[in-house]
């Protein structure tokens, strides 16, 4: 799992995410919007990693 974490932060487009997630959660934002925006933030990376996987 450490291994698909590190090959996705290498990515441009996972780091990217991660700035984004990083930024987002900086923003003083109602605390349910902050956990929603964190879910959809995890689903987007394991897609990501998935699609990679398969190439």
């Amino acid at each position: 799992m450490q291994q698909l974490y590190n090959m996705i932060k290498d990515s441009v487009s996972g780091y990217a995410v991660l700035h984004t997630s990083y930024r987002f959660m900086k923003t003083n934002v109602n605390h349910n919007q902050r956990l929603l925006y964190c879910a959809t933030n995890h689903l987007c990376i394991y897609a990501l990693a998935i699609l990679r996987l398969r190439l």
